[in-house]
């Protein structure tokens, strides 16, 4: 699989700009209120979907790999809908926290080797304080307590963030479900000789799962985003979707971001 590496990553280059029967590259056809689906998903094709199709073959389709991205999805729903209960039900008040630095911790351990040394040394700066957000953990880690909080994402998630993600989750399904039949319907391939493999394999688990999955994270980052206003959000440099999600979203609204 590792071979494949350097080739996957030229195929979804080219996918990206494949243009389909409505007119639109993949991309743009994937582009919904200015952010691009597609572009956050890219480290996934490169690293995971499109090495794994191009090691497959038709006679290794089943049918509990045809529902394994439905069984995910589901599965990935409950544990955010847990998640986003345990921080609703243990934040004792909302973050009243004003930093110009954000800080993306939902990997800990890439937090604590790499982002952890920065925050707290922009702490110690006189008048500088930090806010560090991760999946699960609600709450305040500092000797100086109002310098730097640690919340859990989910711990900013209200009504109108429910509200946005619905409207938002309509605008997906119907750009999803003219791209599943076009993929699915017609007799579409993409200008490469792994088309086949590459629609049966890594588009089933971008339509049923990490697409529908990005709908709340997306909301809840422009949420963020908007809430905080932080001038520069800091990340490590990993291919982890929920930190791509916010530079994303920075980098739309004109703020700087910093990967580590």
């Amino acid at each position: 699989m590792d071979d494949n590496r350097a080739l996957s990553v030229q195929i979804v280059k080219d996918l990206g700009q494949n243009l389909l029967p409505n007119g639109k590259s993949l991309r743009e056809h994937l582009t919904i209120e200015g952010i691009s689906l597609w572009d956050i998903i890219t480290p996934t094709m490169a690293l995971y979907y499109v090495p794994v199709s191009l090691g497959s073959n038709k006679t290794d389709s089943t049918i509990f790999k045809r529902l394994r991205p439905y069984i995910t999805y589901a599965k990935h729903t409950l544990i955010n809908f847990s998640r986003l209960l345990r921080a609703q039900v243990l934040k004792k008040n909302s973050v009243n926290l004003s930093t110009p630095f954000l800080f993306m911790g939902f990997n800990n351990y890439m937090y604590k080797d790499v982002l952890a040394p920065l925050a707290k040394k922009l702490v110690s700066l006189d008048g500088q304080s930090v806010l560090v957000l991760n999946e699960v953990y609600s709450g305040i880690q500092c000797k100086n307590r109002s310098k730097l909080q640690i919340h859990s994402k989910w711990n900013f998630w209200d009504r109108q963030d429910y509200r946005a993600s619905k409207s938002f989750r309509k605008k997906v399904r119907v750009q999803l479900t003219e791209l599943g039949r076009i993929l699915f319907s017609t007799e579409f391939n993409f200008k490469t000789e792994y088309s086949e493999a590459i629609i049966d394999h890594a588009f089933r688990w971008l339509l049923h799962f990490d697409f529908p999955l990005l709908v709340n994270q997306l909301t809840l980052a422009k949420a963020i985003v908007k809430k905080q206003k932080p001038s520069l959000i800091i990340s490590s440099d990993v291919a982890d979707i929920r930190s791509r999600v916010f530079t994303l979203v920075a980098k739309k609204e004109n703020i700087f971001t910093l990967e580590l």
